[in-house]
């Protein structure tokens, strides 16, 4: 019985033995080091038409001390929008004991902008008809795309009964939290019959201020009258920034007058 003892003792201290022995070779074969993701350190520019992913993948690698090359391996994890038009992309790898790195670059969206407005009809109204806005306001966003649903409308006295004109303000959103506002008049009068109809190809337009303007370039025809005819009224000292109002008007053969507004952003 005592050499049996003896026997289960040694034993058990040699089992005790191997196992912290193939524990020490496994922590000492075990990989510890991470993979490392470099990116190209200039700013990057892009146009939103771009296939942002695409390029951002481009000059990105990673290596790793036991996998080696883990290029390949690498995912655009997300992008995020930092402020105004700069942006940053974040890059993830994995080496094959799931060790994990993170990277990330900053980038710039050359052509950014909020959301825009577009008006395809002017917004005039007869009197006691209903006033409708939806079918010729929209808002585009450069990134989130058509809006149109989301605008908000603020009146104060609004009303299709009483002829005048009604200062509306319109807002919208897009999902980076940048708002674009506008203000725009509704008009509401008894329409004439005879009365000259000029239409324009937009009532809504932006540029940029020191940009040459040609308020002509947006008209396209004149009912109950001609082309010939139309002259145009601009802000007094030009297009300053904001919102401006240009007045087209046209005195028909029948000697009355029609107008309409093409709105312009200068920016």
């Amino acid at each position: 019985m005592k050499r049996l003892r003896i026997i289960v003792i040694v034993l058990f201290l040699l089992s005790a033995v191997f196992m912290e022995a193939t524990s020490l070779i496994r922590m000492v074969q075990e990989d510890k080091s991470v993979p490392v993701i470099s990116v190209p350190k200039e700013t990057l520019m892009l146009s939103i038409a771009q296939d942002s992913k695409e390029v951002l993948m481009q000059g990105v690698t990673a290596w790793d001390a036991k996998d080696g090359n883990l290029t390949d391996h690498i995912c655009l994890q997300s992008i995020s929008r930092l402020t105004g038009n700069q942006m940053e992309a974040v890059y993830a790898v994995c080496d094959s004991d799931d060790h994990v790195t993170t990277a990330s670059r900053s980038f710039q969206y050359y052509d950014f902008a909020p959301p825009r407005f577009k008006l395809t009809a002017p917004l005039c109204y007869n009197v006691g008809s209903s006033i409708v806005v939806k079918d010729r306001l929209f808002a585009e966003d450069v990134m989130d795309g058509d809006l149109s649903d989301q605008i908000r409308v603020f009146t104060n006295g609004l009303t299709p009964y009483s002829e005048g004109v009604y200062p509306v303000t319109f807002e919208v959103t897009n999902s980076f939290g940048d708002t674009s506002s506008i203000t725009l008049d509704i008009q509401v009068k008894a329409v004439t019959a005879g009365v000259p109809v000029i239409e324009l190809s937009e009532y809504l337009v932006y540029t940029y201020l020191g940009d040459a303007f040609d308020p002509m370039a947006y008209l396209t025809s004149v009912e109950n009258g001609r082309k010939s005819d139309v002259t145009v009224e601009m802000p007094v000292g030009g297009l300053s920034e904001g919102m401006n109002q240009v007045k087209f008007s046209c005195v028909g053969e029948n000697g009355l007058e029609g107008t309409t507004v093409l709105y312009v952003m200068a920016e």
